[in-house]
C-alpha cells in the first residue's frame, strides 16, 4: 500500500493543555533575516526584534489556499506537492528527505471540535478494521499558530502490518467549516520529523469572518 494513499479511508469523515516555556525547534532565513521557530508555534527574529502581531514569516515557497474553506499555508522546499490528492484531501504533499506525508482536509461542515475528534478516531478504526478503543492515542494538546488555537491529536494505526503514526491538527471555524492538517510517517521516524511538522504549521493562516 502506497503511503500517499494510506489516508484515503481515514479522510472519509471528517486534555487540557498548559503551554510550557517555548523551546527553539528550528531556524530559517527569510528575506535575509534569521527567524527562530519556537515549540509553541510562535516565532521571532534571531536578532531580538519583535514579530509584529505574531504573523507567519514571509513564505519562502508557495502559498497554497483552499478553495473550500478560508485557510492558506506556505509550502516550501524540500516539501513537494502531489498532483493527485487522495480521498477527501484537497491538497497533499510529501517531504522526500524525511519520508513524511501531509494532507489538508477542509470541509464545509459545521461541527464542534469534540465531534471532529471522534470522527478522526472512528475513521482510523474503520480503515484498519478495528474498534475505536483499539486506536492508541499517544498525545493530545492545544497549540497556537499565528493567533489561532488548533487542537492536536497523535495516534498510531496498523494497516495490515504497515504501521504509521499520525499527527492531526484540527480546528473548527463555526458555520464556515472545519480544517484538518494531517501528517503521517513511520513510527520510527516520527520524533525526528516533528520539527518539519511544526515549521509547516507556523505558515498556516485562517481567514477572519
Amino acid at each position: 500500500m502506497k503511503p500517499r494513499r494510506l489516508i484515503f479511508a481515514l479522510s472519509l469523515l471528517p486534555l487540557s493543555f498548559t503551554p510550557a516555556l517555548a523551546e527553539e525547534i528550528g531556524r530559517a532565513t527569510i528575506d535575509g533575516r534569521e527567524v527562530v521557530i519556537d515549540s509553541n508555534g510562535t516565532w521571532s527574529y534571531a536578532d531580538g526584534a519583535a514579530a509584529a502581531g505574531q504573523q507567519a514569516p514571509a513564505c519562502a515557497g508557495n502559498v497554497l489556499e483552499s478553495k473550500k474553506v478560508g485557510v492558506s499555508f506556505c509550502l516550501a522546499a524540500p516539501w513537494k506537492l502531489d498532483s493527485a490528492p487522495a480521498g477527501a484531501m484537497e491538497i497533499q504533499a510529501h517531504h522526500p528527505e524525511s519520508d513524511i506525508y501531509f494532507g489538508l482536509i477542509p470541509e464545509r461542515t459545521q461541527m464542534p471540535a469534540e465531534a471532529l475528534r471522534r470522527a478522526i478516531i472512528y475513521n482510523a478504526a474503520q480503515a484498519t478494521n478495528t474498534q475505536e478503543k483499539d486506536i492508541p492515542v499517544a498525545a493530545e494538546s492545544k497549540e497556537t499558530f499565528n493567533g489561532k488555537e488548533w487542537n492536536y491529536i497523535q495516534y498510531d494505526v496498523d494497516f495490515s502490518g504497515a504501521k504509521f503514526t499520525f499527527a492531526n491538527y484540527y480546528v473548527t471555524l463555526g458555520d464556515r467549516g472545519v480544517v484538518q492538517a494531517v501528517f503521517w510517517c513511520s513510527p520510527a521516524y516520527f520524533e525526528q520529523n516533528k520539527d518539519a511538522m511544526k515549521a509547516m504549521m507556523t505558515g498556516f493562516s485562517l481567514a477572519q469572518k
